[in-house]
């Protein structure tokens, strides 16, 4: 017969082990959120944020909603399957390389996304604080490394990070009246992230074993003063060190928030911003962005209409310019001659050449303008159409009817010696 003491103990460990097992299996999903300005929100689902558009699965349904509609997103790391539906708990733990993944994405969500932005004063602050060197790393490695570890971080545009002249000189005021800090006989990091006012203190050191370099951090809440989270990575050669800083900060970057509670909301004025500035660096460049991601061949061919006419705008504008140089220049010879003709028989005729120039420098002067105002206001209205690009395409933008440019033979008149181009666009389409 067993004893009673030994079997209460026996069950009393049982209960522990398996209340250990399911606090290590069931975690709580810290998924994103997405409120719109209506006032409706969707919860644990793993958002897409693109150049107009915010999309996500939710109860199995994809959505897609303009960014003018939405008033914030709360970003937050989803350990399960995309369209799955998302519960308050997790049956298994996730994998190291799932949670890396995550906070990949959360570092990406709103890179090149320049009108998102933290709600007023909530923006996180992170400090990058003590990065040394190991064994076989040259300074310059971890110089360069670091570089691109705080450009990274910046570039997500998820938080603030402070500058290194405010930290220096912060430092410098810490070591001022602590000596272990000055001597480095005690780690400050904490401390010097508290004075900074940082809500997070990364902290780490690169080191190199077999020709690998090793990119290891932490996340220390200086408050707290504890660790929030470690990540790594890892480089097979140097050349490939500021690749894998890049992935390194990424998965800090988007571990940093699983700790913070952001709202990140789109500040976006301008409708199709993100068209309109591809129209403005190349006409008919934004319209033909929005034909691939919008499937509308109507704008597609309206793309390539506005920057064939812009590159022939900008032909014509060049041509009348060499016309007014060459038509300057004949008056300057123009003029010489009248001088050196002075007082002779040929005086009466150098001044009729002289004066016949000048009306053709005024001409091709007026004739340069011209062109050039042409040009001005076609690049305008290249801005105006990408502004007015509808929000959803529906079938019958879709179609196209006729398009055509003609362009008349240069004609010359033999009074003056002008040259004219007429050029004839005809464009017709369902708008």
């Amino acid at each position: 017969m067993k004893n009673p003491l030994f079997v209460f103990c026996m069950a009393k460990v049982s209960i522990l082990i398996c209340a250990s097992i399911l606090l290590v299996c069931e975690q709580e999903i810290l998924a994103d959120t997405v409120i719109l300005k209506n006032g409706q929100s969707f919860e644990n689902v793993r958002t897409e944020i693109q150049s107009d558009t915010v999309s996500f699965v939710f109860e199995g349904k994809k959505k897609e909603i303009q960014k003018v509609k939405v008033k914030s997103v709360k970003l937050k790391p989803v350990f399960a399957n995309v369209g799955e539906k998302l519960t308050t708990t997790i049956s298994k733990a996730p994998t190291r390389e799932a949670i890396s993944q995550e906070r990949i994405r959360l570092a990406e969500s709103l890179m090149n996304q320049i009108d998102w932005e933290a709600e007023i004063g909530d923006k996180p602050k992170l400090a990058v604080l003590n990065f040394q060197a190991g064994s076989g790393v040259a300074k310059g490695e971890l110089e360069t490394a670091v570089e691109i570890i705080i450009t990274t971080m910046v570039k997500t545009n998820l938080f603030i990070v402070i500058d290194s002249q405010t930290i220096a000189k912060v430092k410098s005021e810490q070591e001022k009246y602590n000596e272990d800090c000055k001597n480095g006989t005690k780690d400050c990091s904490a401390k010097l992230g508290e004075l900074l006012s940082a809500n997070r203190v990364l902290t780490g050191k690169i080191t190199k074993i077999n020709g690998n370099y090793f990119v290891n951090g932490s996340i220390i809440d200086p408050v707290n003063n504890r660790i929030d989270f470690a990540e790594s990575e890892t480089a097979e050669t140097a050349a490939k060190l500021p690749q894998a800083s890049e992935s390194f900060a990424k998965k800090i970057a988007g571990g940093v928030l699983e700790y913070s509670e952001v709202a990140y909301a789109t500040t976006t004025r301008i409708q199709n911003l993100s068209y309109i500035k591809k129209s403005a660096l190349i006409p008919g460049y934004g319209q033909y962005t929005y034909s691939i991601d919008k499937g509308s061949t109507l704008q597609k061919y309206k793309g390539f209409a506005w920057g064939v006419i812009t590159l022939g705008l900008i032909t014509q504008s060049w041509i009348s310019f060499q016309d007014f140089q060459n038509a300057k220049a004949n008056y300057e010879v123009s003029k010489d001659l009248l001088l050196l003709a002075s007082n002779s028989q040929l005086d009466l005729v150098a001044l009729i050449n002289e004066q016949s120039s000048l009306d053709r420098l005024q001409e091709q002067a007026n004739v340069s303008k011209a062109n050039v105002a042409s040009l001005g206001m076609f690049y305008l209205l290249n801005i105006a159409d990408t502004y007015f690009l509808p929000h959803s395409v529906s079938n019958k933008d879709l179609g196209f009817s006729n398009f055509r440019i003609t362009t008349s033979p240069s004609t010359y008149m033999a009074g003056n010696h002008t040259r004219e181009q007429v050029i004839t666009v005809e464009y017709r389409g369902n708008f």
